[in-house]
This record gives structure tokens, sequence and C-alpha cells, in this order.
């Protein structure tokens, strides 16, 4: 898996003060997709839900698998500049990541954001 344009993006929120552990895969299952530019969804905010000791799991940007492999359905996910990124692009709601915690905290904020916003039948 080519890792090096995403450890790039990895280092430079490092360096911008964030601190957390990560790791890096293609796989789709489980993973919640969070738009970085609506407010409350930044990627602070995405890792500030993490418990202490929990790694982050983002689903790399792979274009050649996206592009079409997958069928044309696929082809909105693809922007090339996006190639090896953590980052994905929506022409709707802008840049997002692909994301999931081997602790299940992103999850359980995910679920807590749909019941949140989804109106109730009763």
């Amino acid at each position: 898996m080519e890792t090096k344009k995403a450890e790039i993006e990895i280092k430079n929120l490092l360096d911008s003060g964030l601190s957390f552990e990560y790791d890096f895969d293609y796989n789709n299952v489980n993973k919640i997709n969070l738009a970085i530019n609506r407010e409350g969804y930044s990627i602070k905010d995405i890792i500030s839900k993490l418990k202490q000791g929990e790694k982050i799991t983002f689903m790399i940007n792979d274009g050649e698998t996206w592009n079409e492999k997958q069928g044309n359905e696929s082809k909105f996910l693809y922007n090339e500049k996006y190639d090896g990124s953590i980052y994905w692009e929506h022409k709707t709601y802008g840049d997002w990541v692909r994301v999931d915690s081997n602790m299940g905290s992103l999850q359980e904020w995910s679920k807590e954001l749909n019941d949140k916003f989804c109106i109730k039948q009763s």
C-alpha cells in the first residue's frame, strides 16, 4: 500500500499540535464519512472524540480502485489530486475523510449525530 502522501498529511496534522495514533487501510467496511469543512467536523474535532490510546484508521483514497474499477457509480469519489491521500472530495460536501477507530468512539459519535439530526416517527 502506497502511503507516502498520506504520511505527509498525517505529519502535517501532528506538526499542527494534534496528537493521535493512526493507521491506514483501503477497506470501506465500518468507515464513517465526515465532511471536515462542516462546523464541528474538522480533523481536530474528530481527533477530540478519540479515547486515550485509541487509534484512528484512515481509508486511503486510492484513485486506481475508485476510478471506474468498481463501476461507473464510483466516479464521483475520484479526483486525481487526492490519489494516495487521507482526504476525499465530494461535489456537494467538499473535503471529507473516511475513518474508523479501534475502540469504537467514532462510530458512537456518528450514531449520536445521526440520532440527533434524524426526525423520529412516533
